[in-house]
């Protein structure tokens, strides 16, 4: 790829940037489904092998966070958190009958504090027990997984799901390699995609998800094996970089949109059903079936 088809791919994705920012807490720019998915058809198919990843939320006032950006205790380093999950680990194992590999690097301070180490990892789309970590983020336990699909059309289900009356909801879309290829700097917080194939709970694979992490290396010395890799908070290093890696748009739906756009949605079998398949979620789809879609038959 020469510099001037990386100057067109910048152009595009800057233009983006501009047009859909992730500052826009309460301004439409998306009135129904069908201009949402043009958009982000378009997306996708400039995004090429790397392909986008959609997360839909209900109040456009919120910020991109993952739970561990929400608790008590952001900015964590790994080391630290690690240390609770193994001292959690036993009790989850009790209690559940599952179990999940040895966390060994909680017994060592030193297991994190080398750059290349977890660098390595994070560029082959892995972190340290990974599965056990996305367990608990789907259980509601702090996590620095952030949850996204591939769908464009699961995401405007989750972002429309809820009724509100005085909010609008919003998708945010991450792009990580418009141009394929990334970048790093040891000093810079990062947002990396993981593989989607880890073995935890099935609703992941039915709402086609897949998680980011947000890192980044602390070394006072500048030390790269001797430092402390941490969970910055993702509103960190959102476009941190401009249009080359890490893009982050935000689209505000219009509330309006929404009994519109659940019922197409419905009509593709995009539901809490299809995404959840509990009995909660049975329960909840029936009397979405009732109460709204058929209110008027």
């Amino acid at each position: 790829m020469d510099s001037l088809e990386l100057n067109k791919i910048d152009d595009y994705w800057a233009e983006m940037i501009r047009k859909y920012p992730v500052d826009n807490k309460n301004d439409p720019n998306i009135s129904n489904l069908e201009q949402f998915q043009t958009i982000a058809d378009e997306i996708i198919s400039r995004a090429g092998v790397f392909a986008p990843l959609f997360r839909g939320q209900p109040d456009a006032s919120f910020e991109l966070e993952s739970s561990l950006d929400r608790s008590p205790e952001p900015d964590i380093s790994m080391f630290e958190y690690y240390r609770r999950l193994y001292v959690v680990k036993p009790r989850i194992e009790a209690f559940t009958g599952q179990r999940w590999e040895e966390i060994a690097e909680a017994k060592d301070p030193s297991s994190f504090a080398d750059y290349d180490s977890i660098r390595q990892r994070l560029s082959t789309y892995d972190v340290p027990h990974y599965d056990l970590l996305a367990y608990l983020r789907h259980c509601g336990f702090p996590s620095p997984l952030l949850d996204w699909t591939r769908s464009s059309y699961i995401s405007s289900f989750f972002a429309l799901k809820s009724k509100s009356y005085n909010v609008h909801p919003a998708i945010f879309v991450f792009v990580e390699r418009p141009t394929g290829m990334k970048t790093s700097s040891s000093r810079e917080p990062h947002i990396f995609s993981l593989n989607s194939a880890v073995r935890t709970h099935q609703r992941h694979f039915l709402q086609q998800a897949e998680y980011t992490i947000c890192t980044q290396f602390h070394s006072p010395t500048g030390d790269l094996s001797a430092g402390a890799w941490t969970f910055p908070k993702y509103t960190s290093a959102i476009n941190r970089f401009g249009p080359s890696q890490n893009i982050v748009l935000k689209f505000v739906l219009d509330r309006t949109m929404r009994d519109a756009a659940l019922k197409r949605l419905h009509s593709y079998n995009i539901n809490s059903y299809s995404l959840f398949g509990n009995e909660e979620s049975l329960i909840e789809t029936m009397a979405y079936e009732e109460f709204e879609l058929n209110r008027h038959r």
